[in-house]
């Protein structure tokens, strides 16, 4: 009966106007308590239906969760894995310390999924994380962002390493030697998008597209926005084809729509989420050019039933695929624009002089923080979590000074770059080792 009705909800809030509901992750109890039933639904459904379970997938899910012991994070959910792919079976060993538990169940996920897109999402927090710990291994006790479980769901979308897989090596119990392309630098950066009100997220958006014009200082709601303004961003070339128009608001929903009711209706979608099209740049002007004269109607009692202000159901559809997409994609996230002109968003964390990078073997990119320092290994045991695709293998230990290190920052989303044609272009030269410390 919940399953059922938490599903209704979900399909029939596409045609709610957001601009009086707001928030579909957030500051709503019906949003948060049909999405955690929908979660352990199609749970048990893949249970029942002897699908495929992993680790990674069951971890993501699930991490909303709390835990007295920071240990069972992981361990508590180990009986629902049906498929450990490559990597060890992990089993359940309380004499180690939660760093420990953490540790190996991120070197378990890379060998198992034999990829670094593992890495995508939060990996913990850097204000309280130990010095001494790695910034590649995910903390799982720490809260994901926002919508992040279905942001990460779509990774599988995007091919931004065009199919290249290469070996990941790691280098004692700290460094992770990976290979890939420095693609540029991050030069302006943006605030953190809120999430709840829909205003104040179209405000932080205004902000963000101050980014692309200097001289404009004074942010503005999307309504004040003139015409000019968007033809002069649709009249300037993006870096990478197209306009900085079409690059800025298909950064921002991170190429992807959600899938609207009457698409699920006439069965032309079974998935939740789309990657964009066309049609997106109308959904996300509808989005944008909300009718603030409709928001300030009041409310009244007609024939004992209470009435409020309403948009036609194809209009809230539209908007709403846009903002429910660029809600879980961008949410708790910031924006950014690289030195040669790319946009794109990524952790919050983000700071100028970040890299963006391509880390082979990922479906997505990484930003990455340059170390001032370089890293020594005196004889540290090397051991291959992937396998380097040419057959080749390193030597049994490491006695190298390493100046490529760099601290993991998170994923990103860079418009352009995210179905492999930075990495096909012959400017990008070989991959060349990274060193995650």
């Amino acid at each position: 009966m919940f399953s059922r009705a938490a599903k209704n909800y979900v399909e029939y809030r596409m045609s709610d106007n957001i601009d009086l509901y707001g928030s579909q992750l957030t500051r709503d109890p019906l949003a948060n308590f049909s999405r955690t039933i929908l979660e352990i639904e199609s749970m048990r459904s893949d249970w029942k239906r002897l699908q495929r379970i992993e680790l990674l997938q069951v971890l993501r899910k699930f991490r909303p969760r709390e835990t007295s012991d920071k240990r069972d994070k992981g361990f508590a959910l180990l009986g629902l894995i049906r498929y450990w792919e490559n990597g060890a079976t992990i089993y359940p060993d309380y004499t180690l310390t939660a760093e420990q538990v953490f540790w190996r169940t991120t070197i378990s996920m890379i060998s198992s999924a034999m990829s670094l897109s593992v890495l995508a999402g939060t990996l913990q927090d850097r204000n309280t994380a130990s010095s001494s710990r790695p910034s590649w291994v995910i903390d799982w006790s720490e809260p994901p962002q926002t919508g992040e479980f279905d942001r990460l769901s779509r990774l599988s979308m995007y091919d931004a390493v065009a199919g290249l897989s290469g070996a990941v090596i790691l280098h004692g119990n700290l460094i992770l030697e990976g290979r890939g392309f420095l693609v540029d630098r991050v030069t302006s950066v943006g605030e953190k998008l809120p999430y709840g009100q829909v205003t104040r997220v179209r405000t932080t958006v205004s902000k963000w597209l101050n980014l692309q014009q200097p001289g404009n200082s004074s942010p503005s709601p999307l309504l004040q926005v003139s015409q000019s303004r968007h033809a002069h961003l649709e009249s300037t070339a993006y870096p990478l084809g197209g306009s900085c128009e079409n690059a800025f608001w298909r950064t921002l929903c991170a190429d992807v729509l959600h899938v609207s009711k009457s698409e699920v209706k006439s069965n032309l979608s079974n998935s939740t989420y789309r990657r964009a099209d066309d049609s997106g740049y109308g959904a996300y002007r509808a989005w944008s050019a909300v009718d603030e004269d409709m928001l300030h109607r009041r409310t009244s009692i007609v024939d004992g039933q209470w009435t409020q202000a309403a948009e036609p159901q194809v209009v809230n559809e539209n908007k709403n695929s846009f903002h429910y997409a660029l809600e879980s994609a961008t949410s708790s996230r910031s924006f950014f624009v690289t030195s040669k002109g790319y946009m794109g968003t990524g952790p919050s964390s983000i700071q100028r002089g970040d890299y963006v990078c391509i880390l082979l073997g990922s479906s997505v990119p990484f930003i990455l923080r340059k170390s001032s320092e370089p890293r020594v290994c005196v004889s540290e045991r090397l051991r291959v979590l992937v396998k380097d695709p040419e057959g080749k293998y390193p030597a049994p230990t490491c006695s190298q000074t390493h100046s490529r290190c760099f601290s993991l920052i998170g994923d990103a989303y860079v418009h352009g770059i995210m179905d492999g044609r930075v990495v096909q272009a012959t400017s990008a030269g070989t991959p060349k080792s990274v060193y995650l410390i």
